[in-house]
């Protein structure tokens, strides 16, 4: 006849639930041991300062990390993840930019990138002029040197305003005349060519200023100058209105293009870089020239 779980074990004198209770309880036991003896060692605190956790700075189009912190040095759309320093004030380990994988971040992009727009500058605030490089030169590597070559004064007539056009206003500045002189060109500007101009924005000029210079010696040079000039708005206003402005207080490069005839003395132009500095005046415009070395 079977066994049933109310009939006592012949070897033990108790019934099968009477030790299924037993063995449920000694189970019990070493698990609430188990649980005690764990709780009495000590888990060492983590320092949280320790822990890299970035700060997601939102990046350049559109990209953002704030889900997914990578490491320092990983790539992301094949640039690498670059971090700020701890000793600089803003939060430590902040993501400031991103280099093409492999490239090193240079000097002046290690600060963090501006978010500002209109709505962080207010109604009616002008954005502030950005301030100039301070040109100092990296280690190791020398500008190359730069011989005046001559300076041009333009003589300008009276400018055409196009208006606002969808590349900002227009004008446009005939030249009639003016001179050169220098180490190594002297002459005149013919009354042939204009300045043809560009503001983009209330601190900013793109010029354009196609002329021709007929030397001395009767060669001819065609003057292809390409500038930008930029400053105070109110100091530009003023520069338009052919008033007299510092020129300390104007930025004004330019990059002039002159050729001449293959055949003649001055075609060593033609396989020469220029650069220039200008100075806006109430009736011209003077442009010193440098060769590039």
């Amino acid at each position: 006849m079977a066994q049933t779980a109310l009939d006592p074990d012949p070897a033990h004198g108790r019934t099968l639930a009477e030790q299924h209770a037993q063995q449920q309880r000694t189970t019990a036991e070493k698990v609430r041991s188990c649980s005690e003896k764990t709780s009495a060692v000590k888990t060492p605190a983590v320092k949280t300062s320790a822990v890299k956790t970035p700060t997601a700075i939102p990046l350049s189009r559109g990209h953002s990390f704030a889900n997914s912190i990578p490491a320092t040095g990983a790539t992301f759309n094949e640039h690498q993840v670059v971090y700020r320093p701890v000793a600089d004030k803003a939060p430590p380990n902040s993501i400031v930019a991103v280099t093409p994988a492999g490239q090193k971040l240079s000097r002046r992009h290690r600060g963090a990138p501006s978010h500002e727009d209109e709505s962080t500058r207010g109604p009616g605030m002008t954005r502030p002029r950005p301030q100039q490089s301070p040109g100092v030169p990296s280690e190791g590597v020398q500008p190359p040197p730069l011989a005046h070559v001559a300076t041009i004064e333009v003589d300008v007539d009276p400018p055409v305003t196009i208006g606002t056009t969808v590349d900002g206003v227009r004008r446009v500045v005939p030249i009639r005349g003016g001179r050169v002189h220098g180490p190594d060109l002297a002459g005149r500007v013919l009354h042939a060519g204009a300045d043809f101009q560009q503001y983009p924005a209330e601190d900013l000029a793109y010029l354009v200023a196609d002329y021709v210079l007929e030397l001395e010696d009767g060669h001819h040079v065609l003057v292809e100058n390409r500038a930008l000039r930029t400053g105070d708005p109110e100091d530009l206003r003023k520069v338009m209105a052919g008033e007299t402005v510092d020129p300390a207080r104007i930025y004004f490069r330019c990059v002039p293009r002159l050729t001449a005839d293959e055949a003649g003395p001055y075609a060593w132009m033609n396989r020469t870089l220029f650069i220039g500095t200008g100075q806006r005046r109430p009736d011209g415009v003077r442009i010193d020239v440098f060769r590039v070395h």
